[in-house]
C-alpha cells in the first residue's frame, strides 16, 4: 500500500477525504488487490471500523480497529505525550489481510476512517 514520506520532524498534510489503493488480499474477501479505498480524515473512527494507520516509518496499514482510540487522541494527531502523561496509547486491531496489529501512538502520523471502496464512476455520477 502506498505510504506518505515525510521528514521525521514534520507530519504530512492529509486532504479531508482521499483514496488509497489496497495492495494484497483481505481475509474476509471484502477487498481485492487494486481496490481504491475512500479515506475520511474528518470522522473519528470507532471500534470495528476499518482504518488506515499512517506509520512514521513504513507503509500505511489497513486494519479493523479493535477498540476506540484513547480519549482526545484523534484530535491530537500526530500524537505526542504531554508532560504529565506517562502512558502512551496504542492502536490495536486486526489487519484486513490478517493478523493482529498493534502500534504505539508515538509511531503513527494519523489514524483515518475508511468509508469503504471508492467507486470513481459513482463519484462522477454524483458530480453531474
Amino acid at each position: 500500500m502506498p505510504h506518505a514520506t515525510a521528514h521525521p520532524q514534520q507530519a504530512p498534510v492529509f486532504p479531508l477525504v482521499y483514496a488509497m489503493r489496497f495492495v494484497g488480499r483481505s481475509t474476509c474477501g471484502a477487498y481485492r488487490d487494486g481496490d481504491l479505498m475512500a479515506i475520511n480524515t474528518l470522522e473519528e473512527p470507532l471500534a470495528g471500523d476499518v482504518v488506515c494507520v499512517h506509520l512514521k516509518e513504513g507503509m500505511a496499514q489497513l486494519m479493523y480497529l479493535a477498540m476506540p482510540l484513547a480519549p482526545g487522541m484523534f484530535d491530537r494527531m500526530p500524537w505526542q505525550p504531554g508532560h504529565a502523561e506517562e502512558i502512551i496509547p496504542a492502536i490495536i486491531g486486526h489487519g484486513v489481510s490478517g493478523g493482529f496489529m498493534q502500534f504505539r501512538a508515538t509511531d503513527v502520523w494519523a489514524v483515518h476512517k475508511c468509508d469503504g471502496k471508492h467507486d470513481p464512476d459513482m463519484a462522477l455520477q454524483a458530480a453531474a
